[in-house]
């Protein structure tokens, strides 16, 4: 008997798994039909790209992805004024790209846990308008700036970038920091707001992706 309610409690739980990732997996048509997300959804989408089926993606047709980056589930990203990621980069899982902006992630950039982009911010200082989104025919003043991460940066968990920002080639921003001014190339960075605590060795590596792509061979 324990074990039939069991295997009837699993088979339920595997269905609702299934449901939920059904609909992360899916947009939106501009009849208003839902389908599943695929790689000609994207502006560009490169070869060997894993996306786990548990990210939420909006506004695909603004975001470019290298070949062989991955993006692990529950990150959210939203498209905004357009997402490019480079090759061989990593977004790790609850990884939230918002506000509206434009972010770029160069080559081989690390993204750790629960890391948050932000490229838009509402303005607190117009006194018209409230300052929340679930208003409607609400229209807070929002200032977007776009968000650079240069060549093998690494961003650890927790970590916050700010609009406007700019991390530098191989700049290491800590855990749980707020970055909310540029980052020199090699600097690594840590707190509130994130101040210089070192310098990193800079990377002395061959060109990555061909002996990437010779391995999967």
């Amino acid at each position: 008997m324990n074990s039939m309610k069991f295997m009837i409690n699993t088979m339920r739980l595997v269905f609702i798994m299934n449901e939920i990732i059904d609909c992360l997996t899916k947009i939106e048509t501009k009849d208003g039909r839902h389908r599943k997300l695929m790689s000609s959804d994207f502006k560009k989408f490169g070869e060997g790209v894993e996306i786990y089926p548990q990210v939420k993606i909006i506004k695909p047709e603004v975001i470019e992805i290298g070949s062989y980056s991955r993006i692990d589930d529950f990150c959210f990203i939203y498209g905004g004024q357009g997402i490019k990621i480079g090759n061989c980069c990593h977004l790790g899982s609850y990884t939230s790209i918002i506000g509206g902006g434009y972010i770029e992630f160069a080559d081989f950039v690390g993204v750790a846990q629960y890391v948050s982009f932000v490229n838009g911010a509402n303005d607190y200082r117009d006194p018209s308008v409230h300052m929340t989104q679930a208003l409607h025919n609400n229209d807070p003043s929002v200032i977007r700036k776009p968000i650079y991460l240069e060549k093998d940066a690494l961003i650890l968990n927790k970590a916050i970038i700010l609009p406007g920002v700019r991390i530098g080639e191989g700049a290491v921003v800590g855990a749980l920091s707020m970055v909310n001014k540029d980052v020199a190339s090699w600097d690594v960075v840590a707190g509130i707001p994130a101040r210089v605590i070192g310098k990193r060795p800079k990377v002395i590596a061959e060109d990555k992706i061909q002996r990437f792509r010779d391995d999967l061979k």
